[in-house]
């Protein structure tokens, strides 16, 4: 008999630290005075009930430990309770800046921290008065690009670009909260070189020069496509290759033109041809003449 009542103390207990920590759980406010006072609280009828189920209960050999056991398992089956603690800092991180969030299953996991986002900018030292090219941003913000203080270009993500660059010294590179600056390279001035190969003497013939390269003539600029020649004067014009030409002399047809042109002249005669070099973004201009040099037809 006193076992009996043992067994029924303990399931009281057990059903009453359930009932304790489900109400502390859910957020109940536990008033005591309430209780105390308040008289329909519990009703006889539902005291009995419950009293009827344990003895049932007891009655089918179910015993207490087994209640406690399946409502622990209930328990932890439900979404873990994360607690955050201090780490070596008394900030609650592990002393690289990171929470640690222990779970109520004893596992630790790190707290999840937006990533730094990581600019690149690849950047050459630009040239002045060309156009310069950009590769692909590979950033996921806009990259803008400045001269001086004065916005060049804008070049989007993923996406390549170009910008011009005039009489700029210091060019600033600037993508999010990362910039870079350079200096600018000084674009050389074109030059023109002759070579004389049969530019003809007192003794030549106009003739001979006409039949046979006189000059070749070679441009020289770092960007040459952006150089514009141009060659006048009595002369054929063969392109050999990038700013290289050579230069026959054609001036005559026939003996009766050549009397017209040369027939009141003293030999000997000469002829001449000017060659210009334009750079067409900085508009520098290099020109030079040279002749040709015969004494009869």
């Amino acid at each position: 008999m006193k076992q009996s009542k043992d067994v029924k103390f303990i399931i009281y207990q057990v059903l009453y630290i359930f009932i304790i920590v489900v109400m502390t759980l859910k957020g109940a406010d536990i008033d005591l005075n309430l209780v105390k006072n308040a008289d329909d609280v519990v009703l006889k009828s539902s005291s009995d009930s419950l009293k009827l189920k344990i003895d049932s209960l007891l009655a089918l050999g179910v015993k207490p430990e087994d209640i406690l056991r399946e409502r622990q398992d209930n328990i932890a089956s439900s979404d873990p309770i994360i607690v955050i603690k201090g780490g070596f800092g008394s900030d609650g991180s592990d002393g690289a800046g990171k929470d640690i969030i222990t779970t109520d299953d004893g596992k630790k996991k790190e707290d999840i921290t937006q990533p730094t986002k990581d600019i690149q900018l690849e950047i050459q030292k630009p040239v002045q008065y060309r156009v310069n090219q950009v590769s692909v941003n590979r950033n996921s913000e806009p990259l803008y690009i400045y001269g001086d203080g004065k916005l060049l270009t804008t070049v989007a993500p993923n996406q390549s670009g170009s910008f011009l660059l005039k009489g700029e010294s210091v060019v600033v590179y600037k993508c999010g909260n990362t910039e870079k600056q350079t200096g600018t390279k000084e674009n050389e001035t074109q030059s023109l070189t002759f070579q004389s190969i049969n530019a003809g003497n007192s003794e030549k013939s106009l003739r001979e020069l006409q039949a046979t390269v006189g000059w070749r003539v070679t441009v020289k600029d770092d960007y040459y496509d952006q150089i514009e020649v141009k060659i006048t004067g009595p002369v054929k014009i063969e392109e050999k290759g990038k700013g290289t030409y050579d230069l026959k002399l054609y001036l005559c047809g026939s003996k009766d033109q050549f009397d017209r042109m040369f027939g009141d002249k003293e030999a000997p005669y000469r002829a001449n041809f000017t060659v210009t070099a334009t750079d067409k973004i900085s508009g520098k201009k290099v020109s030079q003449m040279r002749e040709f040099i015969f004494g009869e037809w």
